[in-house]
């Protein structure tokens, strides 16, 4: 397969023409073990695909500074917990497709415990390409849940989303408890091994989120 015609080498110079390179085809992904892709054997090209999950927990918990002059356990404000923590997810998607319908998540959660609570489509006008037959599609979207039993750890309700292309099954998508350290987001350093809980710091945790009932919390 020649990469420039006899054309260029008149422009070129014989001293400068390039040889023709034959090229070699690389190991098929069917074949390749170690390869993390979906296999397609449709005729289309994903142009752009963005998708992000975002997560976030209302833990229930008032702040109210103190009237009285007098402080309150030796504090100016307290925190009082209303009521149990609730976790929000909501998944912002957006997808461009050259000769097929994208493929976009599916709202319905296949992880318990998550409940739908609005879905959103929005769907583009349907462009050709410059060849002026294959439809290019362009699809957006918002599904938004509420947990029924937020973890304490909020990380443990939490996954990295990926695009159709790969594959669900080989990629790692949790966080591992210990990617949780201390010093990151502040300026005192080192990992005192404590789990986030709702509004302490525990050894560890992993079971529901305790409801305080109205109680004062860091008494």
């Amino acid at each position: 397969m020649p990469i420039f015609s006899d054309a260029f080498t008149g422009v070129l110079g014989a001293a400068n023409a390039v040889a023709d390179v034959t090229f070699v085809d690389a190991i098929p992904i069917s074949e390749d073990s170690d390869a993390k892709f979906r296999q397609y054997n449709e005729d289309f090209l994903y142009t752009d695909y963005k998708i992000s999950n975002s997560y976030s927990k209302s833990r229930g918990i008032y702040m109210g500074g103190i009237t009285s002059p007098l402080p309150f356990q030796g504090n100016s404000v307290a925190f009082v917990q209303i009521n149990s923590p609730t976790l929000l997810w909501v998944c912002d998607w957006s997808a461009e497709c050259a000769g097929a319908i994208p493929e976009i998540p599916n709202p319905t959660s296949n992880i318990a415990g998550w409940i739908l609570l609005d879905d959103s489509f929005y769907l583009g006008p349907v462009i050709h390409g410059p060849d002026g037959v294959a439809p290019i599609y362009t699809m957006f979207g918002r599904y938004v849940y509420g947990n029924t039993n937020p973890n304490t750890l909020t990380i443990k309700d939490c996954q990295f989303p990926i695009p159709p292309w790969i594959d669900a099954g080989n990629t790692e998508r949790i966080i591992p408890e210990n990617k949780l350290k201390q010093g990151i987001s502040t300026m005192t350093g080192g990992d005192s091994g404590g789990v986030e809980s709702d509004g302490v710091m525990t050894s560890s945790s992993s079971s529901n989120a305790q409801f305080y009932g109205g109680g004062v919390i860091g008494g």
